[in-house]
């Protein structure tokens, strides 16, 4: 991350009064049980619409997973366009390899018209 970046998200989270500073950051973790009771309805769910799979190989949650899951990923959304795992970053994939994100968007997006990008 440049200083540049890491001045920007440093500005983001100390906007507010000192005792506030990561209220909104923290609110997600406490409203964490309240998430997964309002999606249980859909927890069993399978996603019918064109997805990308964007992931850095260095991912921990990559690590924490089961042997079969993008076997499950791919049953559970028919319409699955690819997994994309890309090597070199650790949690922002899109900060760190801009150019390999982005190329995986771009063709994600032109296998939705049915041709394939090739950038």
């Amino acid at each position: 991350m440049s200083g540049e970046d890491f001045d920007y998200y440093v500005s983001g989270f100390t906007r507010c009064d000192d005792d506030a500073t990561f209220i909104g950051r923290l609110n997600s973790y406490r409203a964490a049980d309240r998430n997964w009771e309002l999606g249980a309805p859909y927890a069993e769910a399978n996603i019918d619409v064109p997805a990308l799979f964007i992931a850095s190989q260095q991912d921990i949650v990559l690590q924490m997973i089961p042997p079969d899951a993008f076997d499950i990923l791919r049953r559970r959304v028919p319409d699955q366009r690819g997994i994309e795992i890309i090597d070199g970053t650790s949690d922002f994939v899109q900060m760190e390899e801009p150019q390999a994100t982005n190329l995986a968007l771009l063709n994600f997006l032109a296998s939705l018209r049915g041709g394939e990008n090739n950038l």
